[in-house]
């Protein structure tokens, strides 16, 4: 595998956004298919009944009148929101959100923990895929496709406020390893293996 890299400006000393709350779980990218967004939904009404009620803001395309639906019919249609943010805008809600959640069950490398580890957040992954490669022992992992499991593993981040900060810490470090002079040494590698003669 040949790992990408953030880019510059992630980190946890980025301004608020005066827009979003103080508090919030944040979901990056797109939520169709192998995505499996449709499992968070379901996760946070297994939160609200252990007594965690924090919105969720989205960053994507707009939901789906199926996705409204689905909001509306868990009760949850007034603490999910959706945005669409500049890169700048997008650093600045992952530095300040409580914790980033990855429902994908197939990534081809990870950005999006990767990102939140780079920004001193914990990231909840599924445990598939390209994921572990990413977030090694610093991420917290639900079985892929279980939204009990999803829940359990969130329930584990939010309920700590001593373990949160650990990964967070540790988050940062881990995302440093993921530099973009080893990306671009491990595609020089490759390349140099696809061109080497035969024999």
């Amino acid at each position: 595998m040949i790992p990408l890299a953030v880019q510059n400006g992630f980190g946890s000393d980025c301004e608020p956004l005066s827009f979003l709350p103080s508090d919030y779980l944040l979901y990056v990218g797109s939520r169709k298919g192998y995505k499996d967004f449709a499992l968070l939904p379901k996760a946070l009404e297994l939160l609200r009944g252990e007594g965690i009620d924090l919105p969720l803001v989205t960053v994507g395309s707009p939901f789906t009148s199926e996705e409204i639906a689905e909001l509306l019919r868990r009760g949850l249609i007034s603490t999910v929101t959706n945005y669409q943010l500049s890169d700048e805008d997008l650093k600045r809600a992952y530095a300040h959100c409580t914790l980033v959640v990855q429902t994908s069950r197939y990534e081809g490398f990870g950005l999006t923990p990767l990102e939140g580890m780079a920004s001193g957040v914990p990231v909840v992954v599924a445990n598939s895929s390209s994921m572990p490669e990413v977030g090694g022992d610093v991420a917290i992992y639900f079985s892929p496709g279980d939204a009990t499991d999803l829940a359990r593993a969130m329930l584990s981040v939010l309920s700590d406020d001593e373990l949160r900060r650990i990964l967070g810490l540790r988050g940062i470090l881990r995302a440093a390893e993921f530099s973009t002079t080893k990306m671009a040494q491990k595609t020089a590698e490759a390349y140099a293996e696809l061109l080497e003669p035969a024999g």
